[in-house]
């Protein structure tokens, strides 16, 4: 009897990603029309259907639900986009279907609990930012292996969590920063009501308060790009008041922050010093460089798939956090180079 065709089978005949097919059923709005109509087009001639309850009802599903805890403007944040290609390629190594939900609507929502409720998914990994753990407590609830993307305090006796150690890198980068020189350092934010941006600038704060080096200047407890671009405008108006050095939350604020210096006539680098955490290959295509505190992205969601798969494969959950390494690259926006351990 011929082997009835899968997601993948669609996916390589239309030369997308498995993530993509799955847009289609469940997320259209986010696929372009013309991708959208070929995938259409080519499940047709391969006479696939999905059929998710049918996955459940087996008793063994191979089926992985992705939650994205974020609003749809950071969905195109770099972080979000180079994870999930990263995450859909490890999970189909293994064998598994990846069932994305991006902040899931009041529609979504009555179909993730179900699923989950009803244990048709096999598995799940959770990107979180925002404090609303809904979601998270259900799969915890119905015994749903899951891994954190992130570092939940809270949760660690629950489920398994990767990241940076948001809180204690940005105080270590604080502090080297401090030894190389930098005297006086100002830090841009983001909103605190989501994790990261909490965890990132307490460690800030605790630089601050361990070197006794000045009163806190924190700026940008925002998203919005022309609030983050008005307060270093004001800033920078006193020349009194300017910095050593700008330490931002993510690179994307460290390249908004270079190009309004620039647009102010402070040339960073050789004025002020900017720094942000990431890595991302944008900060190599904006002058000057960006120096930044780098981490893996690809090495994140390696490790969370394997998790997810040996709790899986050995029926126990596992719960705990690991840590992945940063590295400081030093480039043209800083001119001053960190000194060593």
């Amino acid at each position: 009897m011929k082997k009835k065709n899968g997601i993948r089978d669609v996916a390589k005949m239309a030369g997308v990603s498995i993530t993509t097919v799955s847009f289609v059923y469940n997320n259209p709005d986010r696929v372009k029309e013309d991708t959208r109509k070929l995938v259409l087009d080519v499940a047709k001639k391969l006479n696939y259907t999905p059929d998710f309850n049918a996955l459940g009802l087996r008793g063994k599903t191979n089926l992985i639900t992705l939650i994205v805890n974020f609003n749809v403007d950071e969905q195109s944040h770099p972080t979000i986009s180079e994870a999930i290609p990263h995450i859909s390629k490890y999970l189909t190594e293994f064998g598994y279907y990846l069932l994305p939900f991006f902040e899931p609507e009041e529609k979504e929502m009555v179909y993730l609990n179900s699923i989950i409720s009803n244990k048709q998914i096999c598995g799940a990994i959770f990107m979180a930012s925002k404090k609303n753990m809904e979601l998270l407590d259900l799969l915890i609830e119905n015994g749903i292996p899951t891994v954190v993307i992130g570092e939940l305090t809270g949760y660690l006796d629950k489920v398994f969590c990767v990241d940076i150690d948001n809180s204690n890198e940005i105080k270590n980068l604080v502090d080297k920063l401090y030894e190389a020189g930098y005297k006086k350092i100002a830090y841009v934010s983001g909103n605190v009501d989501y994790i990261v941006c909490e965890q990132r600038l307490r460690g800030y704060y605790d630089s601050v308060m361990k070197n006794n080096i000045h009163k806190p200047i924190v700026l940008g407890f925002t998203e919005d790009v022309a609030k983050i671009k008005d307060d270093i405008k004001n800033l920078i108006s006193n020349k009194k008041n300017i910095p050593d050095v700008i330490v931002c939350k993510d690179d994307i604020k460290g390249i908004y922050v270079i190009s309004e210096l620039l647009r102010n006539g402070i040339i960073p680098g050789r004025d002020i010093g900017v720094v942000g955490v990431g890595g991302i290959s944008a900060s190599n295509y904006i002058y000057p460089n960006l120096s930044t505190l780098s981490f893996s992205i690809k090495n994140i969601s390696k490790l969370a798939v394997k998790n997810l798969n040996d709790m899986i494969v050995n029926n126990k959950i596992i719960s705990g956090q690991k840590y992945v390494k940063t590295k400081f690259l030093h480039k043209e926006s800083l001119d001053l180079k960190i000194k060593k351990n």
